[in-house]
């Protein structure tokens, strides 16, 4: 995993140094933004995590986009399928730790 996270963020900085060229040359470089986020999310992100008001479960968040993903009683009742991608395209990751 962590060789697959290296090989993304060297690639994001290969774009960006592309972007930055192709940008002197032609003002509209919007396809490299693009291409950009769609590697991003592509890229596993832990979800956000929340307490519940109640303080009985917690509830999971996008890290992209903020959607609700579900929630999970504390005592580690799952009460929701855990999807691996959001509705944004934001790859989850799941795992403990």
């Amino acid at each position: 995993m962590d060789n697959h996270k290296r090989w993304i963020d060297a690639t994001f900085k290969l774009i960006e140094y592309r972007r930055t060229l192709e940008s002197l040359m032609n003002p509209d470089a919007e396809v490299f933004d693009m291409a950009v986020q769609a590697m991003r999310r592509q890229a596993p992100e832990k979800p956000k995590r929340e307490l519940d008001w109640t303080d009985t479960c917690y509830k999971y968040y996008c890290p992209a986009c903020g959607m609700f993903l579900g929630q999970r009683g504390k005592r580690n009742v799952i009460l929701f399928h855990r999807p691996p991608y959001c509705n944004c395209g934001q790859a989850i990751d799941w795992t403990e730790g």
